[in-house]
């Protein structure tokens, strides 16, 4: 996995909530087999915070800015500096019916690719393989209080 919305180290800024809340560019390898791929991103620094998951399609690219929407991405905006670590995981068909609580911490990514290795059909061995990114973001403000 790779992404152009990595800079120096860090998450450019536009990825966080308070700036443009704007999913970052992500290209990953494709793997045999897999028909979906599903997208996670979590805030490792503060118990696993949930800030982006998405199933797609067999593609291995997205855009900066595919995703705006808090429903399905909600951007970084960390007390000072934080880690973000983005999974994109490989799966053989459409998991099971799932729905993992926007911007809210538990559940590491075990747990959550434990979920996703059950496939729509109830059988199990989904996942097919994964990789992983992540940067820094060093917020520029203090965003408590956003919603």
């Amino acid at each position: 996995v790779t992404s152009a919305s990595i800079d120096n180290g860090e998450w450019k800024q536009e990825t966080g909530l308070m700036i443009d809340n704007v999913s970052p560019e992500l290209t990953w390898t494709a793997v045999d087999g897999a028909t979906k791929y599903a997208v996670i991103m979590l805030d490792t620094s503060t118990n696993n915070l949930l800030s982006w998951f998405v199933i797609v399609d067999d593609i291995t690219h997205l855009d900066e800015g595919t995703y705006t929407e808090k429903e399905v991405y909600v951007g970084p905006y960390p007390p000072g500096t934080h880690t973000y670590e983005v999974f994109v995981i490989a799966l053989r068909t459409e998991p099971q019916p799932v729905s993992f609580p926007m911007d809210a911490s538990g559940g590491d990514i075990n747990a959550k690719m434990n979920f996703l290795n059950v496939a729509s059909d109830g059988s199990y061995g989904n996942v097919l393989a994964y990789g992983t990114i992540k940067a820094d973001y060093t917020a520029a403000e203090m965003y408590y209080g956003y919603r």
